[in-house]
């Protein structure tokens, strides 16, 4: 539920971004108005500043998960330590050293897509993933849209 009203609260954010950009270039097109483009001007700098602060805030909100990620990958690493040290038996030794090379591999190809390497594959781990990825389009998304506003300034001839 957290997570539901703070994705509601950003879109929010996001929305309002969107109507000044939407109000600004209204305001260039209004041909009664003779300071239109600089009022535009203005419009798109409040636009660019609350896109800023909202990037700002995103980036903590990366951080803060990236840190709940660390810990899963010390957890993960520390279970598999546990785990190795239980399964050291002579009988682990006559074990070819070639088997699960293949297993190894085809994992490893899976992990590359993600940028997570250290991730446990348990449900936690994949959750986390996927909300890295959906973290990481949703910070494109506001890039994106600080892109669109620097764009209208220049467009507008008053770039800052």
């Amino acid at each position: 539920m957290k997570d539901q009203n703070w994705r509601n609260f950003v879109d929010d954010r996001k929305a309002r971004i969107l109507s000044l950009v939407r109000y600004a270039q209204l305001q260039q097109l209004d041909e009664g108005d003779h300071a239109r483009y600089k009022h535009a001007s203005e419009t798109l700098v409040l636009a660019e500043k609350e896109t800023n602060q909202l990037i700002d805030d995103f980036n903590a909100s990366i951080a803060a998960h990236n840190e709940k990620g660390d810990v899963l990958k010390m957890e993960a690493a520390a279970a598999l330590q546990e785990s190795r040290q239980r399964s050291s038996t002579p009988e682990a030794d006559e074990i070819s050293p070639d088997k699960g090379k293949a297993a190894e591999s085809s994992a490893s190809e899976l992990d590359a897509d993600t940028g997570d390497n250290d991730l446990p594959r348990t449900p936690a781990g994949e959750e986390h993933a996927i909300k890295r990825r959906a973290l990481q389009a949703r910070h494109r998304e506001y890039r994106v849209t600080l892109h669109r506003v620097k764009f209208l300034q220049v467009r507008s001839g008053f770039a800052t």
